[in-house]
């Protein structure tokens, strides 16, 4: 028997704008980014395009570098050795270091973490460091500039501050293992800020792979979305408790299932199956009869429409397995997702591209030579001409006159 939702809470946005945001993201000597390379100032929305192997996808890696070095950073460095996640002409000069400016509710803070291997082929902290940005001038509340000796700036009453030395791991992060008692709720902020970055990018797709297909266990995670979608189900069911997003999901689902004015987390005998209803509610359709892109858009769905979730989103071409009509509707998926949250994209869609015409500024432009991966962002004063002449950004992009090409 279905179950449905007995109420529907009332939404509870942030205040307009108040999220937070990753305000630069700089990796150095990381992967194809260069020891010197400027870093990457981030909007609201950010529309990655670049050729493959421009070094788009590594840019979401030093995100998730900084992610999961908090909790499983082995793991994370196993494919492969960890100085291949080193910049090769660096791996006898500096450790690879990756810095984020991020901007918190009321604080910001600039968190950098540098590594390399170690004699034991393990991976090794070099340098960490945090610093409290303006108010009203930075302030380091630690630093690490060995792999095993950390610096904090104490306050004392009345006194200034001094340094308190401790040891650490060199294998650990001062960040997870040190619960310092000084300027703790800045370390709070900054560990949660980073656990909960959101990445997207693993899109399952046949029978076999795609985990919103079929069943899923009623008695699984009922969090965020998981990246895989295996709790899809659950995570849809209690979206639905929440005023307005039913309507909100058909809205965007009239794009690829015009018929439907309905949808439900159906349990049954310990498993959850997503359940469209179509024509009045006379005809069902299971997840399982649905077609890859059909999925596919409504996995986007959950991910764009998530109106609890507030950190920062990472998607790795979304697009893939849409059919071209759904496409403009994920471009405004995307705009009204990152009225709510900061949105990072990469894409090689001309469709989804050419939406961004006439807000070139949200788009990046990866290029990679033998100095690297260097990126730009886009203006209007930059591509204004071709814009008069009414040109899309697609057209512009497929010209060449803006980069990101392998020509």
């Amino acid at each position: 028997m279905a179950t449905r939702r007995l109420t529907k809470s009332r939404a509870t946005r942030p205040a307009a704008g108040i999220f937070p945001r990753i305000r630069k993201l700089t990796p150095r000597g990381f992967l194809s980014f260069a020891p010197d390379f400027p870093g990457v100032e981030l909007g609201d929305l950010n529309v990655f395009i670049g050729a493959n192997g421009s070094g788009k996808s590594n840019l979401f890696e030093a995100a998730r570098f900084l992610q999961e070095a908090q909790r499983n950073v082995r793991g994370f460095l196993s494919s492969g050795e960890v100085k291949d996640w080193q910049w090769a002409s660096a791996l006898d000069q500096e450790p690879a270091v990756v810095e984020a400016q991020l901007a918190l509710t009321d604080v910001q803070l600039k968190y950098w973490l540098g590594f390399a291997q170690s004699g034991s082929g393990d991976v090794e902290f070099t340098s960490e460091g945090l610093e409290l940005v303006g108010n009203p001038v930075d302030q380091n509340l630690f630093w690490r500039l060995e792999p095993t000796v950390v610096d904090f700036f104490v306050r004392r009453n009345g006194q200034g501050r001094r340094v308190s030395k401790e040891p650490i791991e060199a294998a650990k992060t001062v960040l997870d293992e040190l619960r310092h008692p000084t300027d703790d709720r800045h370390r709070k902020d900054l560990r949660t800020a980073l656990s909960s970055l959101s990445f997207f990018g693993e899109w399952g797709f046949g029978r076999r792979s795609n985990r919103l297909k079929g069943t899923q266990a009623s008695a699984t995670v009922h969090g965020g979305l998981l990246e895989d979608g295996s709790n899809a189900a659950a995570r849809l069911n209690s979206l639905l408790q929440r005023r307005g997003f039913e309507e909100r999901l058909i809205a965007h689902a009239a794009s690829v299932l015009p018929n439907v004015d309905g949808v439900l987390a159906d349990f049954n005998m310990g498993s959850t199956q997503i359940v469209f209803m179509e024509s009045t509610r006379d005809r069902r359709t299971p997840a399982s009869r649905l077609s890859d892109g059909t999925l596919h858009w409504l996995m986007l769905a959950l991910i764009l429409l998530d109106d609890e979730s507030t950190s920062p989103l990472f998607l790795e071409e979304p697009e893939l397995g849409l059919h071209p009509d759904a496409i403009l509707s994920l471009a405004r998926l995307l705009k009204e997702a990152s009225t709510r949250r900061q949105v990072l994209v990469t894409t090689h869609s001309s469709l989804l591209v050419s939406a961004f015409t006439e807000s070139p500024e949200c788009v990046f432009v990866f290029d990679r030579d033998e100095g690297g991966t260097r990126v730009e962002r886009l203006s209007k004063k930059r591509i204004l001409s071709w814009t008069k002449a009414g040109k899309s950004l697609a057209d512009i992009w497929a010209a060449g006159a803006i980069g990101g090409n392998r020509w």
